[in-house]
């Protein structure tokens, strides 16, 4: 290979990295500290919740009292976790009806949803860790992005989604959140 084809290899490589990697964090970088801003006052309730309690609550409603006086509130944002963060019940009702919730299931996606939403408000106690996910921030390229923290890790990180050809593509939360975000409080959590 000469060095002309291999100089061009390089730099698109450079320029992809760049283009990929590097770009979207400067372009994004007042909407990160602007989310992160923004939820410092719910982490820390949070945070007071857990050493109270021992766990994360499964819904924001339930920091009342002392935890709402640091100020914080939910809007925009998606309060989460991960199903293997959730602390469940140890009753056999709710064993039983967890098989329910996994798995292969045959319903559609509405019901699916409406049964883990009722099997998380009964069976649930708590979480382990927790993720946020901001409002969207301006819609660019084809690709949405948002901040996503996660507490396991204590750190932000930049949250994105493509719709390429009607699928979506993505890391760090859920496409076409907005719809999510719409008069909940909190949705099921990620799988």
């Amino acid at each position: 290979m000469s060095l002309k084809p291999m100089l061009a290899v390089v730099l698109t490589a450079i320029f992809g990295y760049f283009v990929v990697y590097y770009a979207p964090k400067v372009q994004y970088e007042g909407e990160m500290t602007a989310a992160a801003d923004s939820a410092r006052p719910l982490i820390e309730a949070l945070e007071k919740y857990r050493t109270d309690n021992g766990f994360y609550p499964t819904f924001l409603n339930r920091l009342g009292g002392k935890y709402r006086s640091s100020g914080w509130r939910a809007e925009g944002v998606l309060y989460s976790a991960y199903r293997f963060d959730w602390i469940i019940k140890s009753d056999e009702a709710c064993a039983a009806r967890k098989k329910s919730v996994e798995g292969w299931i045959m319903k559609t996606t509405a019901e699916a949803q409406a049964d883990l939403l009722r099997f998380q408000q009964e069976c649930v106690t708590g979480y382990r860790d927790y993720e946020l996910q901001s409002k969207d921030f301006t819609f660019a390229y084809g690709t949405e992005r948002w901040a996503f923290y996660e507490s396991k890790h204590g750190k932000w990180s930049l949250g994105w989604c493509t719709h390429e050809r009607g699928s979506h593509f993505g890391s760090n939360g859920i496409c076409d959140s907005h719809k999510a975000m719409r008069g909940r409080e909190a949705r099921p959590p990620n799988g």
